[in-house]
């Protein structure tokens, strides 16, 4: 049996690319990635928040000047586009000194499409997003209880990220 990655459809994919979203059609996938996303972390064990989660999506593609999101997709080898993962952005002026800050809120590639290549479409897209919003400095915030935190942690140290010691440690309390 033919893995998915060496199949005539996988073959014939086009180049991965990234761009921002818009439109309904983004907003459906988007929604399936965060979903995909909310299962593989820490909180996966609770019911999604699915109307509030589509607010943030909307207000995420709409409030252009603070917040976006980043799409990568390609061609999937039958004429179709597929998204294969989302960096969601926000930039915004810190209380304590007079710049910009970028934070990605959700980095997010599907589990079969997780290479280098698409990660590191996404995180040029955002440094690029970040620039043309006057950023100082780019936050991804990745310690939610993934199996492939650590993995993904050495991936941006690769790309100039430096961890500051702000471990995320938790505790439940209900």
């Amino acid at each position: 049996m033919e893995s998915e990655k060496n199949s005539p459809q996988a073959r014939h994919r086009g180049q991965a690319r990234v761009r921002l979203a818009k439109g309904e059609k983004d907003f459906e996938e988007i929604f399936k990635l965060c979903a995909l996303a909310h299962r593989e972390g820490q909180y996966g064990h609770l019911p999604l928040d699915e109307a509030g989660l589509r607010r943030q999506i909307d207000h995420d593609i709409n409030a252009e000047k603070t917040n976006g999101i980043i799409l990568a997709e390609q061609e999937n080898g039958v004429g179709e586009t597929e998204v294969l993962g989302l960096l969601s952005a926000v930039a915004g002026k810190l209380a304590f000194v007079n710049v910009i800050s970028a934070s990605a809120l959700i980095f997010y590639i599907k589990p079969e499409a997780r290479d280098i290549r698409t990660a590191s479409l996404l995180l040029k897209a955002f440094e690029k997003w970040a620039q043309n919003r006057k950023a100082y400095d780019l936050a991804i915030h990745v310690t939610m209880g993934r199996e492939d935190d650590v993995r993904v942690s050495r991936l941006l140290n690769r790309f100039g990220f430096k961890s500051t010691g702000g471990g995320s440690h938790f505790r439940v309390l209900c």
